[in-house]
């Protein structure tokens, strides 16, 4: 067959391959298939053109070149194009010789590795077909050792997936979701927004914030900073109590500083606390302003029992006034052990 097969762009009819077979000498030309399907023939693989495909799982086709028809045999290589996208498990039943088993990888079809217009290369070894090559992106399970460059697009499974670098900490979570905007389950930074204004009205007992909550399993060891933005009724009229709660056995450090705007001049306020649910409380009585501002820093440090820490909130002083959490308001929480 000569040294190789090279590939250059021309215009061909059907059923031919654009290229030449040489050693270098020859012209450039389209090859017809037939002539190709024997050159490789002369290294003990049978190449075949499939035509008139049917089907989307149970796959039937007929062969176009070469004519008439080889039989069924071991190391054959048969090029066709999909008419429908499969759906789970297929079979290839060509020129009415009998349905095998498709196989990628070494295992059977799962869905979308056929894609319906796009060119396949079957191989068959005498009981079943194989896909030569990776037709289509999706689940990966399994350990994958080496460099990856580029993007992965789809899931990374296993019980104990694992995703390391040289430039990085090696990142290890069991089952974990490193979808965007939901943190890493048990590693990394969680951070979490009010979608929406949140507000109290006559009540003065601790609720949990809707939003401002993040999880924490046994023994995990978190920092996190609370950022609210409040209305003016703070200081003007309702004063505000909170309090941080974390799971039975754990220890913590609050500190937390509430800022009044006034106009050109501001105010400032601390308290500090270590128990969960311990009650911080701000009075009314300052000077109603434009912006009032909390913020609050937490250190966790979790025993045995897995659970949730969560901000709680209330007005100090019942009033018909609404005090309200404003949109925006975040926490950001980081795990460090």
């Amino acid at each position: 067959m000569g040294s190789g097969l090279q590939y250059f762009p021309t215009i061909a009819p059907a059923n031919t391959v654009i290229g030449r077979l040489a050693s270098g000498t020859g012209p450039v030309g389209a090859i017809p298939f037939a002539s190709l399907a024997a050159g490789i023939g002369g290294i003990g693989v049978q190449s075949i053109l499939a035509a008139t495909v049917a089907g989307t799982n149970t796959i039937t086709a007929i062969s176009a070149s070469p004519s008439p028809a080889l039989p069924l045999a071991a190391n054959q290589l048969v090029v066709f194009i999909p008419a429908a996208t499969n759906s789970g498990a297929a079979t290839f039943n060509r020129d009415a010789l009998g349905a095998k088993n498709v196989f990628q990888s070494g295992v059977a079809l799962t869905g979308g590795e056929l894609k319906v217009g796009v060119p396949v290369l079957l191989f068959y070894d005498g009981t079943q077909y194989h896909v030569v090559g990776i037709t289509t992106a999706g689940t990966f399970t399994g350990n994958l050792v080496g460099n990856v460059t580029g993007n992965v697009t789809g899931n990374v499974s296993g019980s104990a997936a694992t995703v390391t670098s040289a430039a990085q900490p090696a990142i290890t979570s069991a089952g974990a979701s490193l979808a965007w905007g939901t943190g890493v389950a048990n590693f990394g930074t969680v951070a979490r927004r009010k979608t929406a204004d949140q507000s109290q009205t006559s009540n003065t007992v601790l609720t949990n914030d809707n939003d401002l909550s993040f999880s924490i399993a046994a023994n995990e060891e978190w920092v996190a900073e609370f950022f609210i933005a409040a209305g003016n009724a703070i200081a003007s009229t309702t004063g505000i109590n909170y309090a941080i709660t974390v799971p039975s056995g754990a220890v913590l450090n609050v500190g937390t500083i509430l800022m009044f705007g006034q106009g050109s001049a501001s105010s400032y306020i601390g308290l500090i606390g270590t128990t969960s649910g311990s009650l911080l409380s701000f009075g009314a009585g300052g000077t109603s302003g434009n912006s009032n501002y909390i913020k609050i820093s937490v250190w966790v440090l979790n025993g045995a029992n897995a659970g949730t820490v969560n901000l709680q909130w209330a007005q100090g002083t019942s009033s018909a006034t609404a005090l309200t959490f404003k949109k925006g308001s975040f926490l950001q929480a980081t795990r460090v052990a």
